[in-house]
């Protein structure tokens, strides 16, 4: 038998365990907003049946620093993410308008929903003082921070509605997807990968920013296979995503053969999902790439990348910082087609940070990053990429990467680029099955056995001397690269027989534009010498030289000075 106070305490708590499931269960509206410019507000909802629901509350309009800044909200359909509502696109919003109410009932099918409120400016803006931020923020008929908390909306139904949480609703919605990078943020890379059985059709759909042909929160697929970018977000070659017109959307389907692929996704340091700059898009926890099967049979297909599957680098520059030389001797045995991935910084026609390669034996440079030939790498317009596949002859090669005194890995003086980790040059086998044809070796102690005498690298004020010595008559390849102009050579080099004769002189006239500045000259042409004792030497003046250069420096930088070599 219970006591008289132990049955009062079961009736209160009776009470108060009906009472609370009685408030949960009546719970049938959800309210949103109270946000501060750049914010996103969200809730979300279930209709179990067909129905109408009521949506209430209060938005503005301001004309705040020359643009129009807005508070409003719509609704999303969680699984098509359409938009199904909207308060921008209803008659009484109107531009300069200050606080308003506004009221609608809409019908909608049976299904989850998104609610969402913001507030911002339609496109990005700048303030050219403190004076312009103090009267547009706290001027007459201007926006006021207080005015956050009068702005709401609410969404009721009745019965057949059911409140749910918004981020576990998108979360479900991707838990199906083959591979899901959402709800970035600034300066976040993030990167997922996978493996596919069979050649599957795949649905993209990504939100990302860009605009005037130039991306900075976006996303691509390699092909792990190849090492191929085979799809880039491109802001070319997307929709519009709501909101600011940097907001890009990408919806379509696309066939993946069977094979392994990274999905990576990059963002700079504004507008993300941390916070918008201008007004967000329609589906903000979206923002990022996700990749869906059309159909849901194939998702059988998908199975756990490996890292072994990952096609390794044949030379690696990477990560690199101010002020560095990097250089790497790779021999091939044969004939291949190299995948060449290169990030580095220009402006202009002129390369600050970039890479080449040049043959061993020849001396001469086989490939280089010339800024004509790279496209934009994401980040600062002045961060430049080069992506491509160029064919190699069987041979000695050496690989170099330079960079110059600001804006490398891990110091930044703009924003960085995609794949950061990578500034730098890559190289990879593009059959990775010739993988095993490449071999490594230490350029400092590369000696071509056909090189009769060298003086490169030379510095400003040097005078240098070389002696070579040939055994019979023989034609012999000079290579040299200088600097000089039609009336006369600054830094030069000529050839002297054991009479002190000179036999070979590097003239303008004799020259050709080296790369890069027009007083940048380049001899590379052989000549016949008599059996005998010879020097060689160069001279230099105090101004322009190897690693000291007051404009834009040659194309082969390293072969600055004079190489002669037997011509086979």
């Amino acid at each position: 038998m219970l006591s008289n106070t132990n049955r009062i305490l079961y009736f209160l708590t009776s009470l108060a365990l009906l009472t609370s499931s009685n408030i949960f269960a009546q719970i049938d509206e959800v309210n949103i907003g109270k946000v501060s410019p750049g914010e996103v507000d969200m809730a979300a909802f279930t209709l179990s049946s067909s129905g109408s629901v009521s949506i209430s509350g209060k938005g503005a309009t301001f004309g705040h620093w020359e643009e129009e800044m807005a508070f409003y909200g719509w609704i999303l359909d969680s699984e098509t993410r359409e938009v199904v509502w909207h308060l921008r696109e209803e008659s009484e919003f109107d531009e300069d308008e200050g606080i308003f109410e506004f009221s609608a009932d809409v019908s909608l099918p049976r299904g989850d929903y998104e609610v969402y409120y913001a507030g911002s400016v339609r496109n990005y803006i700048k303030i050219s003082g403190w004076g312009d931020f103090w009267n547009n923020m706290f001027g007459d008929n201007k926006y006021k921070a207080s005015y956050r908390k009068r702005l709401y909306m609410t969404v009721e139904g009745s019965s057949n509605f059911r409140v749910v949480n918004p981020k576990e609703l998108v979360d479900e919605k991707v838990d199906n997807a083959i591979v899901s990078i959402i709800r970035m943020g600034d300066y976040e890379d993030k990167e997922k990968s996978f493996t596919l059985a069979d050649d599957t059709e795949v649905r993209i759909y990504a939100l990302g920013e860009g605009r005037k042909g130039s991306n900075y929160d976006f996303g691509w697929i390699y092909d792990e296979d190849n090492h191929e970018r085979i799809w880039t977000m491109n802001s070319k070659r997307t929709d519009h995503a709501g909101g600011g017109r940097k907001n890009m959307l990408v919806d379509r389907t696309m066939t993946l053969p069977a094979g392994s692929y990274t999905v990576r996704y990059s963002t700079d340091d504004s507008h993300s999902y941390d916070e918008w700059n201008v007004l967000p898009p329609d589906d903000p926890q979206m923002w990022g790439l996700t990749l869906f099967a059309v159909n849901e049979s194939d998702l059988d297909n998908v199975k756990p990348f490996t890292e072994r599957e990952r096609v390794q680098p044949v030379v690696e520059l990477v990560r690199v910082g101010d002020d560095e030389f990097l250089s790497q001797g790779f021999r091939l045995d044969e004939d291949m087609d190299l995948r060449i991935f290169c990030l580095g910084e220009g402006s202009g026609r002129i390369m600050a940070d970039y890479g080449w390669i040049i043959n061993a034996d020849t001396k001469e440079t086989v490939w280089k990053m010339n800024k004509r030939r790279t496209e934009h790498g994401g980040g600062a317009d002045k961060n430049r990429l080069f992506d491509d596949v160029v064919s190699f002859a069987m041979g000695n090669y050496i690989a170099y990467y330079t960079t110059d005194g600001s804006h490398s890995y891990e110091d930044w003086n703009a924003t960085r680029p995609i794949e950061s980790d990578r500034w730098g040059l890559t190289i990879w086998a593009k059959d990775k099955s010739k993988r095993g044809s490449v071999e490594l070796f230490d350029e400092s102690e590369y000696k071509n056995e056909n090189i009769l005498a060298e003086i490169i690298r030379v510095r400003d004020h040097k005078e240098i001397d070389e002696r070579f010595t040939l055994d019979s008559d023989t034609r012999v390849r000079i290579i040299a690269v200088g600097e000089g102009d039609r009336s006369e050579m600054y830094d030069y080099g000529w050839i002297e027989n054991a009479r002190g004769k000179v036999v070979w002189e590097m003239t303008y006239r004799k020259t050709e534009h080296a790369g890069g500045a027009r007083k940048n000259r380049l001899f590379n042409d052989t000549i016949l010498l008599e059996k005998g004792n010879y020097y060689l030497y160069y001279e230099t003046d105090g101004s322009h030289s190897y690693n000291r250069w007051n404009s834009s420096p040659p194309d082969n930088p390293e072969m600055y000075g004079i190489t002669v070599l037997i011509d086979n």
